[in-house]
This record gives C-alpha cells, sequence and structure tokens, in this order.
C-alpha cells in the first residue's frame, strides 16, 4: 500500500467522524432512534440487524440451555407432540417476555 493510498482512507474516516460527531451534536436520541427506524435507506439494515440479534437469542444456545430441562419435563408428562410444542413454545415466549 501506498503512503497516497493510507492517507486518503484516514482522510476518509476523519470526514466520517465528523459528519457522525455533527450529527450527535445537532439532534437527540430520540430523532436519531426516529431517524434511524423510519428513513428509508436505515429502516431495512437496522430491522435486519435487530431482528437477527433477535432471533439469534431466540434460538441460540441461551434458549437451549436455560428452557431445555423444561421441554424434557413436557416429554415425560405423556402430552402429545401438538401440546407439548404449544407448551413449549408458550414456555419460551413467556421467558423472552419475561
Amino acid at each position: 500500500m501506498s503512503a497516497r493510498y493510507i492517507d486518503l482512507k484516514f482522510a476518509a474516516l476523519e470526514e466520517n467522524v465528523a459528519i457522525s460527531a455533527r450529527l450527535v451534536n445537532s439532534t437527540t436520541a430520540a430523532q436519531r432512534w426516529k431517524m434511524v427506524l423510519t428513513h428509508g435507506p436505515y429502516r431495512r439494515p437496522a430491522i435486519t440487524a435487530l431482528g437477527i440479534g433477535i432471533f439469534q437469542q431466540l434460538c441460540g444456545f441461551n434458549t437451549l440451555s436455560e428452557h431445555g430441562c423444561n421441554a424434557h419435563k413436557f416429554r415425560m408428562s405423556g402430552l402429545t407432540i401438538h401440546s407439548n410444542s404449544v407448551l413449549l413454545g408458550d414456555h419460551l415466549l413467556y421467558g423472552w417476555v419475561r
């Protein structure tokens, strides 16, 4: 990499930091969140990132480690597969909302 290329990269970074600082100083946190969630170019990536984070928490190892023992209890209680799934889903939803 040439020195010119590195200088251009640093100039771009400094410009982005300056733009971000101006935005932070000129708006409130609520205005920035509203912009992220309602403004077209930001809305889709924000919803995607939030959705992936939520989905990861609901189906990841945390769910298995916290609720796996309850799934075993439901299975051992003699309930049908359908009622077992409904109870497990209800329990997982309650654990997530809690």
